[in-house]
């Protein structure tokens, strides 16, 4: 069962209870956002726009898989290049 989209709502309500599951729960969340990428179509599940204690703004990749997916990380990669 592909369970990303089910996921992209409450990640949507309450992405600020996700920090400390990243290791970031000092950051505040500033916004979250579903980005297109320019050089394909397709689209990231969720990006969180996170602010630091120091005030650095950066943005947080949330890609929710329910499914195995062994070319995640290579996607993720390609996301981020």
């Amino acid at each position: 069962m592909r369970t990303d989209i089910p996921l992209k709502t409450p990640t949507n309500l309450r992405s600020h209870d996700l920090l400390p599951l990243f290791g970031v729960s000092d950051a505040t969340v500033l916004a979250v956002d579903t980005l297109e990428l320019p050089s394909r179509s397709a689209s990231l599940d969720t990006v969180l726009r996170l602010r630091d204690d120091n005030g650095l703004e950066y943005l947080h990749l949330v890609e929710w898989q329910g499914y195995p997916d062994p070319l995640f990380l290579w996607r993720a990669m390609g996301y981020i290049s």
